[in-house]
């Protein structure tokens, strides 16, 4: 089922909306960056689903989130199996059962971020206010490839309430994150890649051996990699160097990998490395947080949905 988790790589597709494939990007970031609200004390009550530190969320909220969900699977997804398991799903009747697991899952994590965010009091600027108005208008532009998902305005009031709330997501992700995931320890390498048969692995093995290399023969690339990015053989190999040795050669699916490490220590870490970074830390925040506050799910069917919003952190 096509998700965005909510993590900061989940943030990033919003922006544009050029292209069909960005449109459907964008769709498939708001599907999942959606809020539950309102709280209530005491017994559970009959409209409720399930509720999470005390924020609960109710049958109604599900199901009009669960029919955008499905609306959203019929437009960019109709071959989908979620599509075909819930295509005949009406306004008032009850979201079939793959849709809801994945809706309650999701409200379940973002009412516990959401929380974080009101007891500290992060709320959004008026910068970021400013923000949400230009996406809610790309999103709604009548040249855009999303503008029939929004065509009416309460669905419009809804896009500009995931948008804010995604916005406000980010910002304790920032917070919770904070500098953890922007260095840490890499090495500085040297990489040459050689292509597949028989004469490359022998040129490639010749490099790591004899360190001979004739021009042309292979593909050059000089980079600080994140030591949690590199495949498990040569970090493994990288871990017992020093500086000037040649490692290798490791296969890889068209070539073969030589590596010299000129380098290793703490170092800022690349665009796709701090991404990665971040998702692991916040991942095993909000982990941390949604045992804390002790999610429950009011009806045997719905257990499912509580069960699975903590797979997808664990």
């Amino acid at each position: 089922m096509p998700r965005i988790a909510l993590t900061g790589r989940g943030f990033e597709g919003i922006l544009r909306t050029s292209s069909t494939a960005a449109g459907w990007a964008t769709l498939a970031s708001v599907l999942f960056l959606t809020a539950s609200c309102g709280s209530t004390g005491g017994k559970p009550r009959a409209n409720l689903v399930a509720s999470v530190g005390g924020q609960d969320i109710t049958v109604q909220e599900l199901q009009s989130y669960a029919h955008y969900a499905n609306a959203f699977y019929a437009a960019a997804y109709p071959g989908s199996a979620i599509h075909a398991a819930c295509k005949q799903l009406q306004p008032s009747a009850s979201p079939c059962g793959p849709l809801r697991e994945q809706v309650l899952a999701r409200l379940l994590q973002e009412s516990v971020v959401l929380q974080y965010a009101r007891e500290r009091h992060i709320t959004l600027t008026a910068a970021d206010h400013s923000r949400v108005t230009a996406e809610t208008e790309a999103l709604t532009n009548p040249a855009s490839y999303t503008a029939d998902l929004y065509a009416t305005a309460p669905t419009r009031r809804f896009l500009r309430h995931v948008l804010e709330t995604q916005a406000l997501i980010l910002k304790v992700e920032q917070l919770v994150v904070g500098v953890r995931a922007r260095s840490g320890f890499a090495y500085h390498l040297q990489k040459f890649v050689f292509p597949a048969g028989d004469q490359g692995r022998a040129r490639a093995l010749r490099l790591a051996q004899s360190h001979h290399l004739a021009s042309g023969q292979a593909s050059v690339e000089t980079v600080w990699q994140a030591a949690f990015r590199l495949a498990a053989a040569v970090s493994l190999a990288a871990s017992t160097a020093k500086p000037g040795d040649f490692l290798g050669p490791f296969p890889r699916s068209h070539g073969f990998l030589v590596v010299r490490l000129l380098a290793a220590g703490v170092h800022q870490y690349g665009r796709a490395a701090q991404v990665e970074r971040l998702t692991q830390v916040f991942r095993s925040w909000l982990l941390t947080q949604f045992k804390r506050h002790r999610p429950a799910c009011f009806s045997p069917r719905d257990r499912t949905g509580c069960d699975l919003a903590m797979m997808k952190l664990s």
